[in-house]
């Protein structure tokens, strides 16, 4: 992932932390199936955060805030 364009690791944060702000992601399912989803998005940011090129993921954050 450290070989990835600047852009498709901004698509895919913006992707994830888009998802990430779902109301109510952790209350799906009776089989707490939220939860579990939840918690596999808030792997996979922490997997760009930890392997993708680190200039590309910080510009692309800063980025979302503008």
């Amino acid at each position: 992932m450290s070989q990835c364009s600047y852009d498709k690791v901004s698509a895919l944060a913006q992707q994830l932390l888009n998802r990430l702000l779902i109301e109510g992601l952790d209350q799906i399912g009776d089989n707490k199936e939220g939860e579990v989803i939840l918690k596999s998005l808030n792997t996979s940011m922490l997997k760009i955060l930890e392997n993708c090129n680190h200039t590309h993921i910080i510009c692309a954050l800063i980025d979302f805030q503008t």
